[in-house]
């Protein structure tokens, strides 16, 4: 196959994965910030830090450490997330 020939099957399959990605990416970063808000009201800041993320296994360790802390203040402290 020539570099010039394109193979549409092959592009779809690589942009479903992406967007499939991307749709896994902002779940994980979802299942945080829920697992935050039950205890209690996610400052603003902190929701955007974890939404830019795009290391999905630093959400699961983020989701792990939301699910362990007793409180945002603990989460953020934990995961170096601390306000400034």
């Amino acid at each position: 196959m020539s570099i010039f020939e394109y193979n549409e099957e092959e592009e779809l399959k690589k942009y479903g994965q992406s967007v499939y990605r991307s749709g896994e990416i902002k779940g994980k970063a979802e299942s945080v910030i829920l697992a935050l808000e039950m205890k209690g009201p996610v400052p603003e800041q902190l929701k955007n830090r974890i939404f830019s993320e795009k290391d999905g296994s630093l959400l699961e360790d983020w989701l792990k450490a939301a699910i362990k802390a007793d409180t945002i203040e603990a989460f953020a402290d934990r995961t170096g997330l601390k306000e400034k």
